[in-house]
């Protein structure tokens, strides 16, 4: 568009763009605010007020990076600004555009190295009724507990308890720390501890498939306490890499238990995923009890 209008001011090309943007949506939409990213830069006023304006119909995400690198403190302030506006996809922004790791998004180091300039925006949206926020909000968090775990941990003990939406972010954000079984995570959650559970067995339905099947296993509850305990069971599989083996934790309950009879039933299918590539070889199936390994057993991908 700068190509082809070039009489016209940066201001006057957003003026277009801004009656444009409304017919379009999803990724077609955010070529509106990769407009911003690429020419505004050095038009913070006119640039922030457009991103505010594209995020509506898709998202300003990925343009808003650039503006956090070059003018932290100035953003930090238009952030908290966003945090409290009446549209949800503005809220939204003030959350998404500061993700540590963002995927696919610009490189934030600083952000990374310190988050601190964080947490006041999103202490504004931890009791936002739109889903939609609320999600984006869990997501920041979990970035920052991958390098910074103690102060998501801070962070969220201020907030423990207040109200469900607040509950439903807390558990969201710290869902890498309990897969990492991180004994504060679990411990703040309060899981109980490994002398209420036993041992068990896990039944596999072969030992032996080809790639493209399923895996179907099967295990007792493995408490041993009367009273209900809380309890979360997950099973790691130890899969064979491309270059190197790789772990990955895969939730399976979380609630309370007693001692009662129950059998669980879980299946895994070997089918190839945009996301997840397959190859033969031996592979580990372990069951963990709120982060501990309580069975195992090996199987072989043909």
């Amino acid at each position: 568009m700068k190509n082809h209008s070039p009489h016209k001011t940066y201001k006057q090309r957003i003026g277009i763009l801004k009656k444009a943007c409304r017919n379009f949506g999803g990724y077609e939409g955010m070529l509106f605010p990769a407009y911003v990213e690429l020419y505004g830069l050095n038009d913070f006023d006119i640039s922030i007020e457009a991103m505010a304006h594209f995020t509506r119909f898709s998202s300003a995400e990925f343009a808003v990076r650039p503006f956090i690198a070059q003018y932290p403190e100035q953003m930090f302030k238009q952030l908290s600004l966003w945090a409290e506006s009446t549209d949800p996809h503005i809220r939204r922004l003030a959350s998404e555009g500061c993700r540590p790791r963002l995927p696919w998004a610009t490189s934030l180091p600083a952000l990374k190295a310190d988050p601190s300039a964080i947490f006041p925006v999103l202490d504004k949206m931890m009791t936002d009724e739109s889903l939609y926020v609320r999600k984006s909000v869990a997501n920041n968090l979990n970035d920052i507990s991958k390098d910074h775990p103690a102060l998501v941990l801070a962070f969220c003990r201020a907030w423990k308890n207040r109200q469900a939406e607040s509950e439903w972010i807390i558990k969201r954000a710290c869902r890498s720390l309990l897969k990492n079984a991180d004994a504060e995570t679990l411990s703040f959650f309060e899981y109980s501890d490994v002398s209420h559970y036993r041992p068990v067995a896990i039944r596999l339905s072969c030992n032996k498939l080809m790639l493209g099947d399923t895996l179907e296993f099967t295990f007792p509850s493995p408490v041993v306490s009367a009273l209900p305990v809380k309890t979360r069971l997950e099973f790691a599989i130890h899969f064979v890499g491309k270059n190197r083996p790789r772990r990955k934790v895969f939730h399976l309950h979380d609630g309370e238990l007693d001692h009662q009879p129950r059998i669980f039933r879980h299946t895994y299918s070997f089918s190839d995923k945009t996301t997840r590539k397959h190859y033969p070889g031996e592979h580990l199936l372990e069951l963990l009890v709120n982060g501990q390994k309580m069975a195992s057993a090996k199987f072989t991908v043909f």
